[in-house]
């Protein structure tokens, strides 16, 4: 087996010490070895990069009929790609063939399975301009087809101008900045008569984003670090359900205001003291999805999948709904299966009318008769005498262990029992508790060393957006390799596809919400409002660890 310790230093990150006044690493330090090897390192990253934005726009579909899937899974794998890493399966540090979840869905770890939904990445070319003398909102941009000639470039989303992956790499004072490209509308003539919706779904754009269709005002939302979602129906039906829909973006992110969260990164235009490259814009994952307009929401909007109760073997199962009309009736049904085993049913559940959720517990514990029918290499791996990986017929998550359920959720339309939306996800139980008076953290009951390092999340490359698809998966398996069984991501909300392989592979992550320079009343509101959205992005991952709410004031001087 090829030395872990070689592999590491491919990708090694800028994890520096918390000094006042540290000395920015030179090439050597960043990228280890021969000119060969960096040169090679290069020259793989840049054949990533561009296969990453490589993105061909869906064509437009005829006679009324919706495009074909752009996610169908890769051949071979199956439709849940569920992707564990169990006994027996390659665990090869070389994830360069390893295909991205769901080719590359945002949200790996919930996504849907209905036939006649599908979705867009809008990665790749865009157009863009720096708008220095804030003129764009007062010129009506938004209003018009194409953005000013002058000045304007083409930039690789979900990449920051100010890396050399986003294709322009420049490093000044840039407040305003604006993005366009055409869309289509991925829905059938079916799904608008059904009544499905097109949503743009943004992973995160920093620091302030305002969204336009066609010239019509579609939403804003401010926070650089956390996902927001826009529905672009109304306003392309307001347009008259045109071919090609221009999509238009105004991203304004000060280089002045220190109350702003930003974590690492510096609010001048160049990295000073123990402060990164700044990353202004798009930096996550944009797309367009069709989704029912009544559906089954994710932890951002309101579903919990609390599974911490390992001694009565239950998820206590909070499940949203989102898009529902007054006094509309629906039922929800979860189903919760075990390496293809089937473990419990919830049956259905009707929300009742003043609420859009339901709760309830589900049973995760396994049968003699369901555990007869795992597979040997499971059992041989995780002995059933063993507690730190059952309890009582329940299945135990831990970076040891990562075992996890299966859970298909259902939405029906309780008048004529139609199936409106499924949707499929995971859960690991596990439980993690530091108040036995001891002065140790446990997981699931016993004392637990964490082997934890500090992960700032800065590539060399792309900053604070992962080069790769897979690119998070190979951290976490060069992390394993040399012994972490975790992480503190330090002053980043990360990216979802970084939790879904802590899940799989079985990896710990404390998380921080970037904090800012300096303290204000409007600093905190600020703070507070992306450090919730934080945690309902991720509570439903077993991987999560503890959610900080402060880390400290990042003026060294205070």
């Amino acid at each position: 087996m090829t030395n872990p310790l070689s592999k590491l230093s491919e990708v090694f990150h800028h994890h520096d010490k918390d000094q006042e006044h540290p000395t920015v690493p030179a090439e050597s330090q960043v990228y280890p070895g021969t000119d060969e090897a960096k040169a090679q390192y290069r020259a793989r990253q840049v054949a990533q990069d561009a296969q990453l934005s490589s993105v061909q726009p869906t064509q437009e579909a005829s006679s009324g009929d919706a495009p074909p899937p752009p996610y169908a899974p890769p051949p071979g794998l199956p439709p849940d790609m569920s992707a564990k890493v169990g006994p027996g399966e390659d665990k090869s540090l070389d994830a360069s063939d390893t295909p991205a979840p769901l080719n590359g869905y945002p949200r790996p770890d919930f996504h849907r399975t209905a036939s006649g939904l599908f979705w867009q990445s809008l990665n790749g070319p865009w157009d863009f301009v720096f708008d220095d003398i804030d003129t764009g909102l007062s010129d009506f941009w938004y209003t018009q087809s194409r953005l000013p000639d002058q000045g304007k470039r083409t930039i690789q989303v979900p990449y920051v101008f100010q890396c050399a992956a986003s294709g322009i790499d420049e490093r000044g004072v840039h407040e305003v900045l604006w993005y366009q490209r055409q869309i289509q509308d991925l829905r059938s003539s079916e799904a608008k008569e059904r009544g499905d919706r097109l949503l743009l779904r943004c992973g995160a754009i920093d620091y302030h984003a305002t969204i336009w269709l066609n010239g019509r005002y579609v939403g804003e939302h401010t926070g650089g670090h956390v996902p927001f979602d826009l529905d672009l129906s109304d306003a392309i039906a307001l347009s008259g359900y045109m071919a090609e829909n221009t999509l238009t973006i105004r991203v304004y992110d000060s280089a002045f205001d220190v109350t702003q969260p930003r974590g690492k990164q510096y609010w001048g235009p160049k990295p000073e003291s123990i402060f990164y490259t700044p990353s202004s814009g798009i930096w996550q994952n944009i797309c367009l999805e069709v989704v029912p307009r009544l559906r089954v929401a994710d932890g951002s909007h309101g579903t919990i999948l609390r599974s911490n109760d390992i001694e009565k073997g239950v998820v206590d199962a909070r499940v949203a709904v989102q898009g529902r009309r007054a006094q509309e009736k629906c039922s929800v049904e979860v189903e919760a299966s075990f390496y293809g085993v089937p473990v419990s049913s919830s049956g259905k559940k009707e929300l009742n009318k003043s609420e859009d959720f339901v709760r309830f517990d589900l049973p995760m514990r396994l049968s003699q008769e369901d555990l007869s029918k795992l597979p040997a290499a499971l059992l041989q791996d995780a002995p059933l005498k063993d507690p730190f990986c059952w309890r009582s017929g329940t299945a135990l998550w831990s970076p040891e262990h990562p075992a996890l359920y299966d859970l298909t959720i259902r939405l029906y339309n309780s008048t004529n029992g139609e199936v409106i939306d499924t949707v499929q996800t995971t859960t690991g139980m596990r439980s993690i508790t530091w108040t036995n008076g001891d002065g140790t953290l446990r997981l699931n009951s016993r004392p637990y060393f964490q082997a934890l390092f500090l992960d700032q999340g800065y590539w060399p490359d792309t900053l604070l957006t992962p080069p790769t698809p897979t690119a998070c998966k190979r951290d976490i398996q060069l992390s394993k390799a040399v012994g972490f069984n975790g992480c503190r991501k330090h002053q980043k909300v990360e990216s979802p596809e970084f939790f879904y392989w802590a899940d799989r592979l079985g990896f710990l992550v404390w998380g921080e919400m970037a904090s800012a320079y300096n303290f204000s009343m409007t600093g905190c509101e600020r703070f507070e409002a992306e450090w919730v959205a934080m945690m309902r992005r991720d509570l439903n991952h077993p991987s999560a660890g503890p959610q900080p709410p402060v880390y400290r004031r990042l003026d060294p001087l205070q």
